[in-house]
């Protein structure tokens, strides 16, 4: 599956989510008294009632706006290039926003990077070079695993190498 398709089922999935509980809704019957409450008891004895009309209200409210966000996204193109020019853009009517998602990522990475100075580690970590405490022996032992280790990745190239020319 190439990017586009990937980015078409993505489109298509995230539509199915928003479209979802507005297609639920149509088709639901009208509440009855009995079953226009929640009640919750919590382990004290506490009771906790949810009025489903409520919710009802805050649904079809969220849901009222839905018909022009989609009107909206009819006309919307959204193009995303990664590699050498990681860009996002998003056009609409005579306006176009572009984003550059290096410099986000730049800009993310330094307030992570603030925000871990913040953090003093020094009590609970601790960090060391990974050789500090190692033998000659152990050295040398780990070079000749690594030669076997080059030994047998040339052999498996040979073997793509030779089934590539049949």
């Amino acid at each position: 599956m190439n990017k586009r398709h990937r980015t078409l089922l993505a489109l298509i999935t995230g539509l199915l989510i928003l479209t979802l509980p507005a297609i639920l809704l149509a088709d639901e019957p009208e509440s009855t008294e009995e079953d226009s409450k929640v009640i919750i008891i919590v382990d004290d004895g506490e009771e906790l009632t949810i009025e489903m009309e409520d919710i009802h209200e805050i649904v079809a409210d969220a849901m009222s706006g839905l018909d022009e966000v989609m009107e909206e996204l009819e006309d919307m193109q959204l193009q995303v290039r990664l590699g050498n020019d990681n860009r996002l853009d998003l056009s609409y009517d005579d306006t176009t926003f572009e984003l550059d998602l290096d410099q986000i990522m730049d800009q993310v990475a330094i307030a992570l990077q603030s925000g871990f100075d913040q953090i003093h580690t020094e009590d609970w970590t601790d960090s060391h070079d990974r050789w500090s405490n190692v033998s000659e022996d152990d050295l040398r032992q780990e070079l000749d695993d690594l030669r076997k280790e080059m030994k047998e990745l040339r052999r498996e190239l040979g073997k793509i190498r030779d089934t590539d020319e049949d």
